[in-house]
Order: C-alpha cells, then structure tokens, then sequence
C-alpha cells in the first residue's frame, strides 16, 4: 500500500512541471513542442512567403514637415523648374538659330541671284536701233523716204537675231499710236532660223524701209502738220540663256530740230519702248 502510495506522489511530481513549461510557452508566444517550426511550413510549400492573407494598409503621414523638409521641397522645386526654363530656353535658341541659318542662307540665295543677274546684264549682247531718213522726189511729184534702221549690239557677248520687224506711219500731228504695237507680219519683217544670225559685240546689221507720200502730204510733213512715225521690235538670243529677248522701238521724225537739222527721237506709247 506504501508503494503504491510512494509511485503516485513520484508520478504527480513530474507532471505540474511540464504544465507550468506549456502554460510559459502559450504566454509568451512560443509555439507548441509538437507544432512544425515554420522552416518546416516552408520547406513542405516553398510558394508561400507568409503575407499573402495580410492586409495592405497605408497610413498617410500626418505629422507636421520641419523646416529642413520644408527647405528640401523648395530646393527641389526651384531646380526642378530651373531646369524645365532652361531647356525651354535651349529649345527657343536652337530654334531661333535654325531660323537664322535659314534667313542667312537665303540671303546668301538673293546676293547670288543679284550679283549672277547683274554680272548677265553687265556682260550680255543689248540690241538697241537707230534710224535716219532721206527724202527723194520721184519724176511723177511724189516723194519717197527711205529709212535706214541699224541694230546694235552694244553688250560684251555675241547675239544671236532671231526675228526683225518694223513700219513707217505717217500721221496728223494730233494723232497718236495705237496703244498696242502691231505684230508687224504684214510689213517688213524678217526672220532666221537656227539658233539665229549672229552678231558679235559692237557690230551692226542695217535693213531698209521706203515710204511714199504725195506732193501736199509731204509739204504737210515738212510744215509740221502731219508727223513720220517709225517702230518696230528684234527678237534676240544672248550667250547666257536661251530665253529669247526683245528690244522695242519707236521714233518720230522732226523735220526740223535746232539748227535747221531733221532727225529722229524716241517718242509714243510705253509698248513701243521697252526691253527685255
């Protein structure tokens, strides 16, 4: 009886330590002796890393920034818009330089084009025209003019006289020109094909006009009361382009200019002096 008495005292010894080491480790949160370690969670499910069923909670900062974080944010906000004025302005200067470039170059264009045109006038063949006059009285009291026209060229280049046309028109003092220069078909006109008929610098090609008029026409013409007009145009190549250009021409006759002299001048409407 003592024995068995001894064996339970022994046996109830043993077990309040090991409820006092289980109620320990429940408070302070160590797990359970026969719980799995979570090394062992993780090494039997290695695609779990513990916060999947965690919520995500943001808690914005409340607290009042001090005055070096308040300085920091300035700081940082004047560099940054330092910095958007700065490439704004590089942007304004490379924009502005482009715009240079180009007006330069187009400048540099428009003196090439001036000092090209004016080297062309300077250099290339000008076709101006003279006339003269001489009157002849025929055996039936008629009279006949003959007009001589001569064509210059007056440039430092060769031209090249495509088309010639002029016409004689004797008319009352009163009456003017038409406006518009005839096409000089019906007249006297002469062309050469090709390039043209050349004509080198200071050189001259001369064609000749007649005209008759009746006793008391001419005595008109003498007296100042009917007048000789003389026009007409030459077409004409230079050695620098192949547009083709024209001199136009007009002159009327005085059959009495200072000193008792008859001679020709340039007079009529603007068609009818002009070169191109």
């Amino acid at each position: 009886m003592l024995k068995i008495i001894f064996l339970f005292a022994i046996g109830l010894v043993l077990t309040v330590p090991a409820q006092k080491s289980d109620e320990k480790n429940k408070v302070v949160g160590n797990p359970p002796t026969n719980a799995a370690s979570p090394s062992a969670q993780i090494q039997s499910n290695p695609t779990t890393r513990g916060t999947e069923n965690l919520p995500l909670v943001v808690h914005p900062d409340s607290r009042p920034r001090t005055k070096d974080e308040l300085d920091w944010v300035g700081t940082k906000e004047a560099s940054e818009s330092s910095q958007k004025l700065i490439e704004l302005i590089l942007t304004g200067v490379v924009a502005a330089t482009g715009l240079l470039q180009i007006g330069v170059l187009g400048l540099q264009w428009w003196l090439i084009r001036r000092q090209t045109s004016h080297m062309v006038n300077s250099e290339r063949a000008w076709f101006w025209c003279t006339a003269d006059i001489k009157w002849t009285q025929l055996n039936d009291g008629k009279f006949q003019a003959e007009v001589g026209f001569t064509f210059l060229n007056s440039g430092k280049t060769p031209g090249f006289i495509n088309e010639i046309g002029f016409a004689m028109d004797v008319l009352p003092i009163e009456t003017n020109l038409p406006e518009i220069p005839e096409d000089y078909l019906d007249k006297d006109f002469e062309g050469w094909g090709g390039r043209g008929l050349l004509v080198v610098p200071n050189n001259t090609i001369s064609r000749l006009g007649g005209l008759e008029a009746e006793d008391w026409v001419f005595k008109q013409i003498m007296s100042g009361e009917q007048a000789v007009w003389v026009h007409g145009f030459v077409r004409y190549r230079d050695s620098f382009v192949s547009d083709q250009r024209e001199s136009r021409y007009c002159f009327k006759w005085n059959p009495k200019r200072g000193g008792g002299e008859s001679s020709f001048s340039i007079q009529g409407p603007d068609a009818y002096n002009r070169a191109t």
